[in-house]
């Protein structure tokens, strides 16, 4: 049985995830509006490198991550990535204008490793929306939370040092995707040094310089290509 077709059945889609992040769509729905919103979704499957959907092309469709990991980014007109965040399962992806209200989208999305998603087109979840209080709500939350992040990444390139945006990035990362571990905070993404130096407007060799002396600090650490706040006061005092 597919995931759609087991969902549909009433399969558990789950509960409530105890990690910060955006909130999931099909958690904060009933069984009967559950239903509803899946009797309009199809089920997609990515391959890792693919695209899911890509930045100035038209905005058609929104997607739940079943399973796998996504990586959202904007593209410069001078060719300069900017790696925004990733998303795993639960999320919702294809914003901010879930409802088509843009023509194209302003991001791109991308698979990280082998994805399945539901998608939903922009007519539909509007409809949606407008009929069940809750899945209009549940898109509100995720627009809260996205908006949340992307403010805290305008704060942080617009009034820090590059060394202070870099300890200030590495913190907010902890407080929205950080799960505790046997050597600290680990960040439940694999955020690389590159997208990192994309996030705080510096070169990939700076940031592996500073990452190296944090290292040897013991304030941060690497591990399965996961970022680790060994010692969160001592990042504090960076600031």
């Amino acid at each position: 049985m597919g995931t759609l077709h087991a969902l549909k059945a009433g399969n558990n889609w789950g509960s409530p995830r105890d990690v910060v992040g955006q909130p999931g769509l099909l958690e904060q729905l009933s069984a009967d509006d559950r239903r509803r919103f899946l009797d309009r979704c199809t089920e997609l499957g990515f391959r890792s490198g693919d695209a899911i959907f890509s930045q100035n092309l038209p905005t058609t469709a929104a997607f739940v991550i079943v399973e796998g990991l996504v990586r959202t980014y904007y593209l410069s007109p001078v060719g300069r990535e900017v790696t925004m965040a990733f998303w795993s399962s639960g999320d919702l992806v294809g914003g901010p204008a879930f409802f088509g209200e843009r023509p194209t989208h302003i991001w791109s999305a991308q698979a990280v490793e082998p994805t399945r998603v539901l998608a939903i087109s922009s007519r539909a979840l509007k409809e949606l929306a407008t009929q069940l209080p809750a899945v209009a709500l549940a898109v509100i939350d995720t627009l809260s939370f996205k908006l949340h992040w992307v403010s805290l990444m305008l704060q942080t390139m617009g009034t820090e040092s590059v060394t202070q945006r870099l300890a200030t990035l590495l913190l907010r990362l902890s407080e929205t995707y950080g799960e505790p571990g046997p050597d600290g905070i680990e960040i439940r993404y694999p955020f690389s040094k590159a997208d990192l130096a994309s996030m705080v407007g510096a070169s990939r060799p700076w940031v592996s310089t500073m990452f190296g002396r944090l290292h040897k600090q013991n304030i941060v650490a690497m591990r399965r290509r996961r970022i680790v706040i060994v010692q969160l006061a001592k990042l504090r005092e960076l600031l």
